[in-house]
């Protein structure tokens, strides 16, 4: 027999989520809703108040990096961005105190895009952020180093994708 418990996450007003995502080194999952923002919760429902982000755009697609505290949107306006979610202080943290000690910091943004984001997803390495258009656009982000902070994309590839009756091609631009 299993035995399920709910904890709500309250989310403000009437806002609907967009998408989810589990960290995989905290218990936090994040929502992004249609009122602009991100919001972040512990596992019991807690929010994570000074973690919140707000945009002027919906973000449609969002990731967790997968050895780190890192999150990276996708956003309706074309623009990607990372942050941090890090303790106000350098001491050792339990996960019981993280919504009293966590706040967000913005390390990247990109807002040449054109249209909105469909996907943004980490290779497991964590050394490259592939974030899709809807236009067709694909853009893989190489992380300069290893470790994360600061993440500064040196490079990007930008793959076109159309699709024929048969495959779905990809035409490799090179910046």
């Amino acid at each position: 027999m299993s035995l399920f418990l709910d904890f709500p996450c309250l989310l403000s007003g009437c806002s609907k989520v967009i998408s989810a995502a589990w960290c995989v080194v905290e218990p936090i999952c994040a929502f992004s809703t249609n009122d602009h923002c991100i919001s972040f919760y512990l596992e019991e429902g807690v929010s994570l108040e000074r973690c919140r982000i707000l945009r002027k755009s919906d973000a449609t697609a969002i990731a967790w990096h997968p050895t780190a505290k890192v999150i990276a949107a996708g956003w309706g306006d074309g623009s990607i961005s990372v942050w941090d979610l890090s303790p106000l202080s350098s001491s050792e943290v339990s996960p019981r105190d993280l919504a009293d000690t966590l706040s967000s910091t913005c390390i990247f943004t990109d807002s040449s895009g054109q249209a909105p984001i469909r996907t943004v997803m980490w290779n497991p390495s964590a050394t490259r952020l592939v974030s899709a258009n809807n236009s067709g656009a694909i853009l893989i982000w190489k992380v300069k180093t290893l470790i994360l902070l600061p993440l500064n994309p040196v490079s990007y590839t930008h793959l076109r994708a159309h699709e024929t009756l048969r495959y779905l091609v990809c035409r490799l631009l090179l910046e």
